[in-house]
């Protein structure tokens, strides 16, 4: 299990730095469409997953009131 965190952290932190270069294209105006393309995807990706994170949330709270 260590292992997979240690493996998921790695493979953030490359798809962070990926995503800071394409936006740096995006401002300097150098992007491409590929660029613009896998970048809406990816904030389309973080877009669910906070949707996910939020969710969970939500249901845990609310049953926080409730007796197990």
């Amino acid at each position: 299990m260590a292992m997979d965190r240690r493996k998921i952290l790695e493979e953030a932190a490359e798809n962070q730095r990926g995503r800071e270069l394409m936006l740096g294209r995006v401002e300097r105006g150098t992007a491409t469409a590929d660029d613009r393309a896998a970048l809406a995807a990816y904030e389309e990706d973080l877009r669910q997953a906070r949707d996910i994170v939020a969710a969970g949330r939500a249901k845990r709270a609310a049953g926080k009131g409730q007796a197990a």
